[in-house]
């Protein structure tokens, strides 16, 4: 698939599936995709083990303008917590373990970022 003619939705959607095949490849297990709350979005929601796994999918096409995950700042994170904490209350997921990772993709090169911030920084 040619990147170059996906519009901005396709070119998420996209990258988020080589990002979820990745993690599958690492061994996580993919449990939803594009969670949809009205606090925010939670690209992938994957299971690490017995540690829930809240994953933030952001590409950039090249580092000119920094790294991806350098977008995902204080309000991002702010938005990404509190759809997890309604994801989590919905599910019925009090305990256990929980992570928010992010993974970045710059041109065709992924990076896995574990514990990249955490939900007390709210």
């Amino acid at each position: 698939m040619r990147q170059n003619f996906l519009n901005t939705t396709q070119k998420g959607r996209y990258y988020e599936e080589q990002a979820a095949e990745y993690l599958k490849n690492l061994g996580f297990k993919i449990i939803r995709r594009n969670f949809f709350a009205r606090y925010g979005e939670i690209d992938i929601i994957a299971s690490e083990g017995d540690t829930t796994v809240f994953v933030e999918v952001k590409y950039r096409r090249t580092e000119c303008m920094g790294r991806p995950y350098e977008a995902v700042d204080f309000r991002k994170r702010q938005k990404i917590i509190t759809a997890a904490r309604y994801y989590a209350a919905k599910e019925g997921l009090y305990s256990g373990p929980v992570r928010f990772d992010v993974v970045e993709i710059t041109g065709s090169h992924i990076t896995h970022i574990r514990d990249a911030f955490r939900a007390t920084e709210v």
